[in-house]
């Protein structure tokens, strides 16, 4: 069985929750890249992604989380997160889909130069 985790954060600025990640869950030198998922679309998260976050300001749609190789349910970020930056750690494995007009960010490692 797949593990699902939702860490639920009190909303923040896009600066201080990389310094969460970094200082809370070693991301060490992260970026964040933030989209608005079309609806019901099968999205597919960069290969890079380490967490994905959904920022869930009211009560108004959802993302649901299945495995790519079988299309099994997995868990969701949903209404009862409403009012919160909710992250997930990201397993390469899984899919996503929206409902609602939500922001998705995917954190990744940032790239060297």
């Amino acid at each position: 069985m797949t593990e699902f985790t939702k860490i639920k954060l009190k909303r923040m600025s896009e600066t201080e929750l990389l310094q969460r990640l970094k200082d809370d869950m070693q991301c060490g030198d992260c970026a964040i890249d933030g989209t608005t998922p079309p609806k019901g679309t099968r999205i597919v998260p960069p290969e890079s992604t380490l967490f994905i976050v959904v920022d869930m300001p009211k009560d108004k749609g959802a993302i649901r989380i299945f495995e790519e190789k079988d299309d099994n349910y997995i868990g969701a970020v949903a209404t009862e997160d409403a009012g919160y930056l909710i992250v997930v750690p990201w397993t390469s494995s899984w899919w996503f889909r929206a409902s609602g007009s939500l922001t998705v960010g995917y954190i990744r490692a940032a790239e060297r130069k």
